[in-house]
């Protein structure tokens, strides 16, 4: 290995990687979550994209015609949800069978 070449490794202890990146684990189950539910939508015929804004929040944006659903996912007292607005209604648990579904309804 050579003085300008550099061994990176992302097994640190605390998150922290060796090379001085600090991982994220909440922010990649976050995608994880995103990824999914972008499949999910697609299957069902609608067009989806992660967007993932350095320093932001990664957001799904769930293609309508005349603008983009943003939906994000976010974890409250260890459970995940997909949300889409404010209150109650604007919301499902990442992992509930009809996630995919209500998300499908709002973006048609």
């Amino acid at each position: 290995m050579s003085d300008n070449t550099r061994s990176r490794s992302h097994g640190g202890r605390n998150g922290k990687a060796t090379d001085g990146i600090t991982r994220t684990p909440h922010r990649e189950t976050q995608y994880i979550h995103l990824v999914r539910l972008a499949w999910d939508l697609h299957r069902r015929g609608l067009g989806a994209a992660v967007e993932l804004a350095s320093g932001l929040e990664p957001v799904l944006l769930v293609h309508r015609p005349n603008d983009a659903l943003r939906v994000m996912a976010l974890a409250r007292e260890g459970t995940w949800f997909f949300t889409w607005g404010r209150g109650r209604d604007h919301r499902v648990r990442a992992l509930a069978n009809d996630a995919a579904e209500r998300i499908w309804e709002v973006a048609r």
